[in-house]
């Protein structure tokens, strides 16, 4: 239910994730509202019950999906969606 509310709040975000990289995967858009609300790698670790590495390997993996270099771009990016 959390994705079904956030783009209720945020209701372009998916279509504007989706114009950047058009195979972007639900799971994507997942991470991508988590990181948009700024929650940092071990509350999203806590959340998804991943370990902080995965979730710096699906942030990494992220990053090349939306062509950014940075994790401070890949923020900036999230935050005018």
């Amino acid at each position: 239910t959390f994705i079904i509310d956030f783009l209720a709040e945020f209701p372009t975000f998916r279509d504007e994730l989706s114009k950047i990289n058009p195979s972007i995967k639900v799971s994507d858009i997942e991470f991508c509202a988590l990181l948009r609300l700024n929650l940092d790698v071990k509350q999203i670790a806590e959340i998804k019950k991943m370990s902080v590495q995965a979730v710096i390997a699906k942030e990494s993996r992220i990053k090349k999906k939306l062509n950014v270099i940075s994790t401070e771009e890949l923020y900036e990016l999230l935050k005018f969606l």
